[in-house]
């Protein structure tokens, strides 16, 4: 039971750091883009 337990944590982390590195990423374009627009 533990193991299951333990895995299903693993996993949401691994899915909260993909999520977060999506957001850096869209965070990162939507800056230029906005840099690129206020020129």
């Amino acid at each position: 039971m533990n193991n299951i337990r333990n895995s299903a944590k693993e996993s949401s982390l691994q899915f909260k750091k993909d999520f977060d590195q999506e957001n850096n990423i869209l965070n990162f374009y939507f800056a230029e883009e906005y840099t690129v627009y206020k020129r």
